[in-house]
């Protein structure tokens, strides 16, 4: 019974990773290729993989998180689970309920992230680098550009 379960949750996460379809470029800018700073190809794959898992990681915390006030095995399960990850006591208390509402939040903020639900997240703005090659000092005074050569504008005064 109890593989039979395990099977169902890994088909699940599965079905959700395909119908997610979201991959690290959807989310970060990262560029490709050989140049200081670049991803190659396993690299990206790497990248999508843990895209997708955390995902579904979080997908999965979300849906625990509901139990946490169940009188159950299953209730109790994700109260070890918070207090290990959280450090939220393993009790229900005011406190702890507005402590496993802050998770809650924040993992729905996670999810709102993944699903491209954050207006002020511009993948065009977040960069993700492979490697810390690409830095070269620079005096402070000097113009930055981008990685075509291009300067940089700070569109923010």
């Amino acid at each position: 019974m109890v593989n039979m379960l395990i099977a169902l949750c890994l088909v699940f996460l599965n079905v959700i990773g395909v119908v997610f379809g979201v991959v690290i470029t959807d989310l970060f800018t990262v560029q490709t290729g050989t140049d200081p700073g670049t991803c190659d190809a396993g690299q990206v794959t790497t990248l999508n993989n843990w895209v997708t898992e955390s995902y579904d990681s979080v997908v999965v915390a979300l849906a625990a998180v509901q139990y946490y006030n169940e009188n159950s095995v299953r209730g109790n399960n994700v109260r070890q689970a918070m207090f290990t990850y959280f450090k939220i006591p393993n009790r229900i208390t005011a406190t702890v309920k507005t402590l496993v509402a802050s998770v809650n939040s924040d993992l729905t903020v996670l999810q709102e992230f993944f699903n491209g639900d954050i207006d002020n997240v511009n993948p065009a703005r977040a960069y993700l680098f492979c490697d810390s090659e690409w830095l070269i000092e620079q005096d402070p005074e000097e113009q930055a550009y981008d990685f075509q050569g291009n300067p940089v504008v700070d569109s923010e005064g």
